[in-house]
């Protein structure tokens, strides 16, 4: 039996680290010693199989994007109100989430390739969140699309400012404040959501 290729192995498991490490730390807060410590490896080997840290970053951005992908199917399409789409889009507790390390590295993608990767989910992102306020509230498309940015921004100012306390909460409460500016939601008897300041807003189901 033939024994298995170690790059095979050593690979994915640095990439994951790495990813773990721009989630927590951002790309610029990612050190060798800090990928090594969280794959549980000594940097002599790190060195030995990942490259050049331009070929790192790449192989980087393309896991990143892919967990944004997966996060957008599985957590934004399946919020049932607006309430869990704040949830989701700004948990201050979510720092390994796909959300979370996407926004975190997206200041720090200078690299062309990367760069246009990154932009072409972030256009995604707003996308995502333009369609599910369609489908949960009475805005217009021009609405929805100047909310979706505006949230989009926030999500990623937030998570590059995720050390302040409460940094999570201030945005959450902001993005409803601008989502009420916007327009008046549809009001029901049945299903109305409370802001912060206890303010009842309707929304649809």
């Amino acid at each position: 039996m033939s024994r298995p290729n170690l790059s095979e192995i050593r690979k994915p498991q640095i990439l994951d680290a790495f990813v773990v490490c721009i989630g927590r730390h951002g790309l610029e807060g990612t050190t060798l010693a800090r990928i090594a410590q969280t794959a549980g490896m000594k940097r002599t080997i790190l060195r030995h199989y990942i490259g050049n840290r331009d070929n790192l970053i790449q192989s980087a951005a393309e896991r990143i994007v892919s967990r944004l992908d997966n996060w957008l199917e599985e957590e934004l399409d399946s919020c049932a109100n607006v309430e869990s789409l704040l949830d989701s889009l700004f948990d201050s507790d979510a720092g390994d989430s796909g959300l979370s390390c996407f926004a975190k590295f997206v200041p720090d993608a200078r690299n062309p390739e990367v760069a246009e990767l990154i932009q072409s989910r972030v256009k995604r992102l707003q996308d995502t969140i333009a369609e599910r306020l369609g489908n949960l509230t009475d805005l217009d498309r021009e609405a929805r699309v100047c909310v979706a940015e505006g949230w989009t921004a926030m999500v990623i100012a937030g998570n590059v400012m995720a050390p302040i306390e409460r940094e999570g909460m201030r945005l959450r409460a902001s993005a409803f404040r601008m989502l009420r500016k916007e327009t008046v939601l549809n009001e029901s008897p049945t299903d109305r959501f409370v802001t912060d300041d206890y303010t009842e807003i309707g929304v649809n189901d």
